[in-house]
């Protein structure tokens, strides 16, 4: 090739002895096609003394980032389909999965769903564990939308809930019957569960599952929001997710959507990530890894 490679990895040599109070190398990441590059690298970082950089393709990351909850489907149909010759072949235009669900209008579109989502992820009623004791709903939107306003939505869920246990755990301190405690703590315990279902805890896929299909969506995501997504891409992808599976395009929307309900830990952030054969990678998996990258510190190589 034309030394693409070569010159990153020397310029990550150069940046770690340049700019070694701001970047480690075990922060830092190189993102490669495939295990044949990745074999490459591993045996060229020792020989310039930055053996502990990070190397790994986009789906191997993205799936361990989403704790394995999807797995990759079979690529070959995939390859075939897209590979055929002459009129077999699908036209490849802004409808096709890979352009369509790679694209930042598809991110601006789950953008405005988790925002929709957000707006209304809450109980609609009071919570009152026991006849006579109500803890008012809008305390319980107080709690969500603004005391714990700046931690992302499934934190946020969790706090409120701990928050709403607290308040259960002192309203039984009133009471002084060690009998009558007993049972309404058991009472309180059935009423939080069967209060909750109504707040259901959303996973990257499952809520990204339920943007192509009707069942389960709640009222705040209604159908004519996502009309704009094909119809052959509604019903492809309905299908495959009821295995459980995606197709690569999948991975950086599914990515997306972690990071929005859960956030980024600082153990996950990058110091410098690297992206080698850049033309295989989508706007919206880059802007992903935006996202993991403090101070949007890359090298993009590609043809």
């Amino acid at each position: 090739g034309s030394g693409k490679t070569t010159v990153a990895l020397h310029r990550l040599a150069f940046l770690l002895y340049q700019y070694r109070e701001q970047v480690r190398a075990e922060r830092m990441i190189i993102f490669a096609p495939n295990s044949m590059f990745l074999d490459y690298i591993s045996g060229v970082l020792p020989e310039l003394g930055v053996g502990n950089i990070q190397q790994s393709t986009f789906t191997d990351w993205a799936i361990e980032v989403l704790d394995h909850e999807v797995q990759l489907a079979d690529q070959e149909a995939t390859l075939q389909r897209w590979f055929a010759l002459g009129s077999k072949r699908p036209p490849v235009d802004d409808s096709a999965p890979g352009r369509y669900k790679g694209a930042i209008a598809f991110k601006q579109l789950l953008d405005d769903c988790l925002d929709r989502l957000e707006k209304t992820y809450v109980p609609t009623a009071d919570f009152s564990p026991w006849e006579g004791v109500k803890l008012p709903l809008a305390t319980i939107r107080e709690w969500f939308f603004v005391e714990n306003k700046h931690y992302p939505l499934v934190k946020r869920r969790e706090r409120v809930i701990a928050r709403i246990k607290r308040w259960m755990e002192i309203q039984l301190e009133k009471v002084w019957q060690q009998n009558l405690k007993k049972e309404l703590k058991k009472k309180s315990a059935q009423k939080l569960r069967t209060y909750l279902t109504g707040w259901p805890e959303y996973t990257a896929f499952s809520f990204y599952k339920m943007l192509f299909t009707d069942k389960g969506r709640p009222e705040s995501l209604p159908a004519d929001l996502l009309q704009t997504i094909p119809e052959s891409i509604m019903t492809a992808s309905a299908k495959l997710f009821k295995k459980k599976e995606v197709q690569l395009e999948d991975l950086a929307p599914l990515l997306y959507i972690h990071t929005r309900l859960h956030g980024v830990s600082s153990d996950q952030l990058f110091d410098h990530v690297v992206i080698d054969e850049a033309q295989d990678f989508s706007p919206f998996q880059v802007a992903v890894l935006d996202a993991y990258t403090r101070n949007s510190s890359f090298t993009i190589l590609g043809d």
